[in-house]
């Protein structure tokens, strides 16, 4: 039975090391497939709001867009491997929670930068977010 890994992407180095985790895992086992999903979570709306014209919005998202794939076709691709990649706005929790309840991944694999103190107080942990309200496992790359 296939098995459907949600890899939410963000080109850290932290998701980097997830990607390779993941393209890993597929390569020793035909039957696991990978959705890589990035979250913009700066959206249309906010940059309308912030005076950022929709022209300049568009090339930006281009640009981040085509860096995003271009990491994760080079991580996979050289593992002869091939993932589809979605693009999305929004909070990041909730668009990732969704996309793996929508598409019925069994697991969502997630890099960590593994803040601590108060750095983690400040600032949270996205990955530990998503392990509580995601609706399947969650596996936690650090």
């Amino acid at each position: 039975m296939a098995s459907k890994i949600l890899l939410p992407f963000d080109g850290s180095k932290c998701s980097v090391r997830a990607a390779k985790y993941v393209a890993d895992m597929m390569s020793g086992d035909a039957g696991i497939h990978c959705l890589v999903l990035f979250v913009l979570p700066f959206t249309r709306d906010l940059a309308r709001f912030l005076g950022v014209s929709g022209d300049d919005y568009d090339l930006n998202l281009a640009k981040l867009a085509g860096r995003i794939k271009w990491q994760v076709n080079n991580i996979f691709n050289l593992r002869g491997l091939k993932v589809p990649i979605i693009i999305l706005e929004g909070d990041p929790l909730k668009v990732i929670c969704e996309v793996a309840k929508r598409e019925e991944c069994k697991e969502i694999v997630i890099g960590s930068r593994g803040h601590t103190g108060i750095k983690k107080i400040m600032l949270g942990s996205l990955a530990g977010k998503i392990s509580k309200k995601a609706s399947c496992p969650v596996r936690i790359i650090k």
